[in-house]
């Protein structure tokens, strides 16, 4: 049983596949500059994530929280682990100590209680998660509504990937949120265009229209994105083939694109056009 994220972390080389040469981005300014923090960035960035997620209704507290409560079930602490969960409600300070406390069960090694009693976020880092979890809630407004979270690829699935899901879905576009401080590499647009293969393959017809992936980045301010059209017919063939065990992986004629005056699509989130005077673009 391998899932997608295990097919994907196999492959060692996934430029060999795909390149960021059709990754576009846009960037918004919100005058607002993240400041230093207190706080191990890494365990911000986990704690942001799952923030955005539970405070968009991407699933209640033990789905977004998952992975830690399974982690406390094996340290066998997870009463306290619970805990700390109920009070996690809104951007306030209290719930963002308390999901720090959560994700601290990842992985199943947890620090002894009195290390968590001593966590202590200064008012910068309490500030730049509030300012992410703003910010995402912006990105994914403007490229919403969304249709469907943690979506299962019925019919799509192969020898070679048995499971997974995927992160977000909207009327158009495969995305997942990243709250790294680096660009997208290309091991994160392999997995959307695997993702992307997985659904076209899907009996459910809630891939009809996706036409493109995007990464949204509530830390940098950024959304990237490439359209399918983009990317070449036969590098969606190789993936296909290759990496998820298809005979055939795609027909092009389920592709579309929405008309630019410059000769190439032009990203419009839901139904607003992303404000020209607020982003940057970069081909």
């Amino acid at each position: 049983m391998v899932d997608i994220i295990e097919r994907i972390a196999s492959i060692e080389r996934p430029g060999a596949y795909v390149t960021l040469n059709s990754l576009k981005m846009r960037q918004f300014d919100d005058h607002i500059q993240l400041k230093k923090g207190n706080i191990n960035p890494r365990i911000v960035n986990r704690v942001t994530d799952r923030m955005v997620r539970y405070l968009r209704g991407m699933g209640d507290r033990t789905d977004v929280f998952l992975s830690a409560t399974m982690g406390a079930m094996s340290a066998d602490r997870l009463d306290e682990c619970i805990s700390y969960l109920m009070e996690v409600k809104d951007s306030s300070d209290t719930s963002i100590l308390n999901a720090m406390k959560v994700i601290s069960f990842e992985g199943g090694n947890p620090p002894p209680k009195s290390e968590l009693d001593d966590i202590r976020p200064d008012a910068d880092t309490y500030g730049n998660i509030r300012v992410m979890i703003g910010r995402a809630r912006d990105l994914l407004d403007l490229c919403g509504p969304m249709t469907m979270i943690d979506f299962q690829f019925l019919g799509g699935y192969t020898s070679t990937i048995t499971k997974g899901q995927g992160d977000i879905l909207t009327r158009d576009s495969i995305m997942t949120i990243d709250v790294s401080d680096s660009p997208p590499d290309e091991r994160d647009v392999f997995s959307l265009i695997v993702q992307y293969l997985m659904g076209e393959r899907s009996v459910s017809n809630v891939f009809d229209g996706i036409e493109r992936i995007m990464i949204l980045n509530p830390r940098l301010n950024r959304i990237y994105y490439t359209y399918m059209s983009e990317i070449g017919h036969d590098v969606l063939e190789r993936i296909g083939k290759e990496v998820i065990g298809y005979d055939r992986a795609i027909s092009p004629t389920r592709w579309s694109t929405v008309p630019s005056p410059h000769g190439s699509p032009q990203v419009q989130c839901g139904r607003h056009d992303l404000p020209a005077a607020s982003i940057r673009i970069v081909l």
